[in-house]
């Protein structure tokens, strides 16, 4: 396959460099959030070699390529890096977006670009449980530097959701770190864990509360450093902005950040928590059937990083475990078995080498 005459094609087909809003890869789709969607020639992209499907989650394109995803995402990258050097084109007006699906997209773009740093430690952590089995010495450096390797990516998760989010709303991703990195500063830790449960911020009542690892927090504060930036942009001198415009935007969050959004989501995270535990504990059955059965349609329709994940690292954060993943990867099993199904009843090759890798892969 010729990626990057594919990846221009793409380019050329979903309106152009100018139509284009971001990209992102998952491990087997392509996703480009498109300004106006209804210039987008679906049918020619579907017709592009190594495309094996694509849909519209709001103005997001999902083009699945399968294990070819990566090669395919460089190359769409690198030659909007070069029509971006050249000038690009002119404008294209957007097509408008229902508020709920703002919302799935802001939080499946805001998890998205971290999904693969959460299953790279936790792979790195499946090392450190191998080698505590094996008897390994705990104390020694280099069993405890792959135990933080393995550790860091999810205590530091707030840091990464606020980089993340923050280029998803279009903002300074580093005023997004910086306000993440306070959710998990050791002083601040400290204090959340000597035992206190309230605090005074000048005045204003704070619940103490340990962030790190958390997920809503973050996610639900940064909408507000948005229109924060919005006023810090406005009320600047120009002279100023490179200085005043981050430290307003980090002030002025802190209260609204430690006295309602924080406390506020991880409220909703306790209970969300307590929710899904109740419904595997009393309802096991239901649960199952339910989670199991939406599960496909959600990877159909691309939301299943917006609404699978959040609430099953948010487990892992209030409870320790989680009961999602495994009747998740149920329904995996299930989809595997039609695909091994399909692989060895169809008579078309490269159907068959498709449907088997699908099968084998999960």
């Amino acid at each position: 396959m010729d990626y990057q005459k594919v990846a221009n094609e793409i380019i050329k087909n979903v309106g152009g460099n100018a139509n284009i809003v971001s990209t992102l890869s998952c491990f087997t789709r392509l996703r480009i959030e498109v300004r106006n969607k209804e210039i987008v020639n679906q049918e020619a992209i579907k017709a592009l070699e190594g495309v094996k499907g694509a849909t519209f989650f709001q103005n997001t394109y999902q083009i699945v390529f399968g294990e070819k995803v990566t090669d395919i995402y460089k190359a769409v990258e690198d030659l909007r890096a070069g029509v971006v050097q050249q000038g690009g084109s002119a404008p294209i007006e957007e097509s408008k977006k229902s508020i709920g699906g703002t919302i799935l997209d802001y939080i499946q773009g805001s998890i998205q670009p971290v999904i693969a740093v959460f299953i790279g430690c936790g792979l790195i952590q499946g090392i450190v449980a191998l080698m505590a089995y094996l008897n390994v010495d705990a104390t020694s450096y280099g069993y405890q530097v792959l135990s933080a390797a393995g550790n860091c990516g999810y205590y530091f998760l707030p840091i990464m959701l606020g980089f993340s989010s923050a280029k998803k709303l279009k903002i300074n991703p580093y005023i997004g770190a910086v306000i993440g990195a306070l959710f998990v500063y050791p002083s601040l830790i400290e204090i959340a864990s000597s035992g206190e449960t309230m605090a005074s911020l000048y005045g204003l009542p704070v619940k103490l509360v340990n962030y790190s690892s958390s997920i809503t927090p973050i996610l639900l504060t940064m909408p507000v450093v948005y229109w924060i930036e919005k006023l810090a942009q406005k009320i600047s001198p120009n002279i100023l902005k490179p200085v005043l415009v981050p430290a307003l935007c980090v002030l002025l969050t802190i209260p609204v950040m430690l006295v309602v959004t924080a406390p506020v989501a991880q409220y909703v995270s306790e209970l969300l928590g307590k929710g899904v535990t109740f419904l595997y504990t009393n309802v096991p059955v239901l649960a199952g059937l339910i989670i199991g059965g939406v599960c496909p349609f959600l990877v159909l329709t691309g939301v299943h990083n917006a609404a699978a994940f959040p609430i099953a690292l948010n487990e892992f954060v209030t409870t320790g475990f989680t009961v999602l993943f495994p009747v998740l990867g149920y329904a995996n099993a299930a989809t595997a078995g039609a695909a091994l199904g399909v692989a060895m009843k169809t008579k078309n090759k490269e159907f068959r080498g498709e449907s088997a890798s699908s099968a084998l892969i999960g």
